[in-house]
């Protein structure tokens, strides 16, 4: 099984747009509620896929996404938020768990030791798991070519694709758009109720 998991899509990404967005925010939470792309941001890096959103309400940077999707029909999403935060997340349709339920996991890139993690679960086919914010792991798993998933007693593992120039992208995404937008709130407006425009636990 570990095989098929790791088959990507040769970096096309075929969901539809509402879907891909409605994953971003499920797995960056209700602060980026409301938010849409940022015009002219996105970019195909090789198998994966990029995207700087802003708050609707002030036009102020909200995050950046990398995704990518893959045969088995899973769905890898990096969220990088402007507070230095930063979540990996896996989705599949076959999934079944209950919002908010809590994961036992176990994260692990070639070279480097499996580690367990807690992950906990946004709706029935989607979970995520928050990466720890050292230097010593993003070069890690920049350079990795594979990344397992440990989940439920399965292994997955996944081709990390042209990850070594991608992440190092969804960083610098952070900054550059966080600049750009410089001077404007990054506080959703208080009289909008914080909702998603897009909902795929449905």
């Amino acid at each position: 099984m570990g095989g098929e998991w790791g088959r990507q899509n040769n970096g096309k990404i075929i969901l539809n747009s509402a879907v891909i967005f409605g994953l971003v925010l499920t797995i960056l939470g209700a602060r980026h509620a409301l938010s849409d792309t940022i015009p002219i941001s996105e970019k195909n890096l090789g198998t994966w896929s990029l995207t700087a959103y802003r708050h609707e309400s002030t036009q102020a940077f909200s995050h950046c996404s990398l995704l990518s999707h893959y045969k088995s029909g899973t769905t890898i999403i990096f969220g990088f938020s402007p507070y230095g935060s930063w979540r990996i997340g896996w989705s599949n349709s076959t999934w079944s768990f209950s919002d908010k339920q809590r994961l036992k996991v176990t994260l692990g890139i070639d070279g480097v030791p499996p580690q367990p993690r807690s992950g906990i679960a946004k709706g029935r086919d989607i979970f995520f798991v928050e990466l720890p914010v050292n230097s010593d792991f993003v070069r890690q798993l920049t350079a990795s070519k594979t990344i397992v998933l440990e989940l439920d007693g399965q292994r997955f593992v996944f081709n990390s694709g042209t990850l070594e120039n991608a992440l190092p992208a969804g960083f610098s995404c952070v900054a550059q758009y966080q600049q750009a937008t410089a001077g404007l709130s990054n506080t959703p407006d208080a009289s909008k109720p914080d909702v998603q425009k897009s909902n795929t636990n449905g």
